[in-house]
C-alpha cells in the first residue's frame, strides 16, 4: 500500500500521524510525505528541512517539498494541482492530512486543498494538531502505544521548534493519553482522526 502525509510546515507530521505512520512503515507499506512549506517564519528553512528529512528517515518517508510560502499558502488550483500529482505518481491508496477545524490559516487551506484531491484515492483522513479548533471530533483511533518511542524521537529531531511547549514530550503523551482513554483504551496511548472518505472494494 502507498500512504501519503501531509503536513504545511516541516513537523505537522511528526505531531499528527507519525504514530500511524510508523505502523504503516512496519508492514512494509511505502510512505511519501508532502511538507508544502520550509518553515521559514520559525527559522532558518534550511535548518528545518533537514531536521524534518532526519525524522522521517526514521520511517524511511520520501519528501517531496512544495516551496509554498509559510504564513501564506492559498487553497487554489496550484496548490489541488500540486497534490494531485503526487496522488498520480506514487499511486497513492491512504492519506492523512490537517484538519479543516484549524485556527492556523496554512493547515485550513492545505486542509481544504486535500479534501479535493481526495477525490482521486480510496481512504483519506485528518489528524489533530495543537491547533485544532473544538468542532474537530474524531471517529477512528488508533492505538500507537507501541510505536510511540519512534514518534518522540521524530519530534525530539526539531530542535530549532524545541521551546515550543506542545512539541515537548509531556503534551504529546498527554493528547495521546486522552485520546485512549476517550476511547475506551485505558492506559494506551492513540492518535485519533476525523474520516473524510472511505471506498470499500
Amino acid at each position: 500500500m502507498n500512504i501519503l502525509a501531509i503536513g504545511a510546515h516541516p513537523d505537522d507530521i511528526e505531531i499528527g500521524c507519525f504514530g500511524v505512520l510508523a505502523q504503516h512503515h512496519k508492514k512494509k507499506d511505502k510512505i511519501f510525505g508532502i511538507i508544502l512549506t520550509n518553515g521559514e517564519l520559525a527559522d532558518d528553512p534550511k535548518k528545518r528541512i533537514q531536521e524534518c528529512k532526519k525524522s522521517t528517515k526514521l520511517i524511511n518517508m520520501n519528501l517531496i517539498f512544495g516551496n509554498f510560502p509559510d504564513g501564506n499558502i492559498q487553497e487554489n488550483a496550484k496548490l489541488v494541482s500540486f497534490i494531485d500529482d503526487a496522488i498520480k505518481k506514487y499511486k497513492i491508496n491512504k492519506m492523512y492530512t490537517h484538519s479543516i477545524y484549524d485556527r492556523h490559516q496554512d493547515h485550513i487551506a492545505v486542509a481544504k486543498a486535500s479534501i479535493a484531491s481526495s477525490r482521486k484515492i480510496d481512504e483519506a483522513y485528518s489528524y489533530e494538531t495543537p491547533s485544532v479548533l473544538a468542532p474537530f471530533n474524531p471517529q477512528l483511533y488508533v492505538d500507537i502505544t507501541d510505536v510511540f518511542s519512534t514518534k518522540l524521537s521524530a519530534l525530539r529531531n526539531h530542535q530549532s521548534q524545541k521551546n515550543k511547549r506542545f512539541m515537548r514530550g509531556t503534551a504529546i503523551e498527554g493528547i495521546a493519553q486522552f485520546r485512549g482513554y476517550q476511547c475506551g483504551l485505558h492506559g494506551r496511548l492513540c492518535e485519533a482522526f476525523e474520516i473524510l472518505k472511505i471506498v470499500k472494494k
